[in-house]
């Protein structure tokens, strides 16, 4: 490269590092933000994960535990494991991820976050330092990716969902299990709205108004090099329940703040309220198919017998009618 080409790629380098409050090669500070709820079962290993990250020189790094008003001792699980190299924060009742999340900030200070779900473990030492070369490089937002290296069908389904979400592009299709954020932007915005109680819309409200703040999308990155491990066993009654919870409760906080997103995404099909009536008319026709599939869903999901295919359209005719159903249910 020129060393004119070089000389201007550092001087834009430095000015998108002092508009993001870094300046040089000074001290950078990252919170590991994490939210749990009954997680004392999972979350330890998620917490050895982050402490064995190769941290870079210049960074400063802590990690903050919410524990989002749980009863299965998650607080006490953290502190027997990790004593002071962990900070917890106990709310006294459970008032949601994104409440969780704020709580956490407000605990730190740090120039950066990286909020990271309890249940999902980094899959190697290098995670935070990808994350924080990508802030050293200018980035306001940083999607990392939860996913699964088995063989079943929710862990090929993950894959083929974050494949899809990469291809697509866009705010939208970026999710927050493993992000990393500004955290002057984050505070600049509120962080989380608190009217997001329930299940689902909160990761894409608080992206479309940090992308509305900072004007552009540019610094807002998907990184499909930071990845963390999902490897639960999902149920498909859970996501079933999860979606009609959240059509129900959380979509008409979207729909008020992000009227014009929301007609954009698939899921306005399945909404009562904003389908055409011939679609809508041919759901009230399937919904008596919900208790069937909430009932067998899981078992045919596991079946060697079905094709891929089949199961993918079977979990998404179960989880349109159960946002339907939700959508009803206001």
């Amino acid at each position: 490269m020129p060393a004119r080409q070089q000389r201007h790629r550092h001087e834009s380098a430095i000015v998108a590092a002092v508009q993001c409050g870094v300046v040089g090669e000074q001290v950078l500070s990252v919170q590991v933000v994490i939210p749990a709820f009954n997680a004392a079962g999972v979350i330890v290993p998620t917490l050895r994960a982050v402490l064995a990250q190769q941290v870079p020189a210049d960074t400063a790094l802590t990690v903050t535990v919410v524990d989002d008003g749980s009863t299965d001792g998650t607080a006490d699980a953290v502190r027997q494991a990790f004593g002071e190299r962990v900070s917890v924060c106990v709310l006294a009742r459970n008032s949601g991820r994104g409440n969780a999340i704020n709580a956490g900030v407000q605990a730190g200070s740090a120039d950066y976050l990286i909020i990271l779900d309890a249940d999902c473990v980094p899959a190697d030492g290098q995670a935070i330092a990808r994350f924080v070369q990508y802030f050293r490089d200018g980035a306001q937002v940083v999607a990392g990716q939860a996913s699964s290296s088995g063989d079943g069908f929710w862990a090929r389904y993950i894959r083929d969902t974050n494949t899809r979400r990469a291809r697509l592009g866009g705010v939208l299709q970026m999710t927050t299990p493993f992000c990393g954020i500004r955290r002057g932007l984050f505070l600049a915005v509120g962080g989380f709205l608190p009217d997001y109680r329930h299940y689902g819309f909160e990761d894409r409200d608080l992206l479309l108004r940090l992308r509305a703040a900072a004007g552009s999308d540019a610094g807002f990155v998907v990184a499909p090099g930071i990845v963390a491990s999902h490897e639960d066993r999902m149920r498909a009654a859970v996501v079933l329940r999860k979606m009609q919870e959240a059509a129900r409760h959380s979509a008409p906080v979207f729909i008020r703040q992000h009227p014009e997103a929301y007609a954009r995404m698939d899921l306005a099909r399945m909404d009562r309220q904003s389908t055409g009536c011939l679609w809508r008319s041919g759901l009230y026709l399937l919904l008596p198919l919900l208790p069937l599939l909430q009932r067998r869903l899981d078992a045919w999901l596991d079946s060697p017998r079905l094709p891929y295919r089949c199961q993918c359209w079977l979990l998404r005719l179960g989880s349109a009618l159960a946002y339907f159903q939700g959508s009803r249910q206001r």
